[in-house]
């Protein structure tokens, strides 16, 4: 699988790491989170926190892309615990 990083002005950056490489090893895990499968968000970058269906969140972040940054079911809790860190 190829992984993609995304800077603030919504450039694309291939990188060769894999993404529980950068959760489990190369991130700063206080600065870092992996809200679900695709997406490690920067804490920086967080500017807004929605509920969203079934449970999970949706963020928003710094930076003029539209993507759907939703946090995973069974990660919410630990998200909230990383946000109040």
């Amino acid at each position: 699988k190829i992984v993609y990083m995304k800077d603030l002005e919504n450039k694309r950056y291939m990188i060769n790491h894999s993404m529980d490489e950068l959760e489990n090893e190369l991130l700063d895990p206080y600065q870092f989170y992996r809200i679900n499968r695709s997406a490690i968000v920067n804490l920086d970058s967080l500017v807004e926190m929605k509920s969203h269906e079934n449970g999970r969140l949706k963020l928003s972040i710094v930076s003029n892309n539209d993507d759907n940054l939703i946090v995973a079911r069974d990660r919410v809790s630990d998200f909230r615990e990383w946000i109040n860190q």
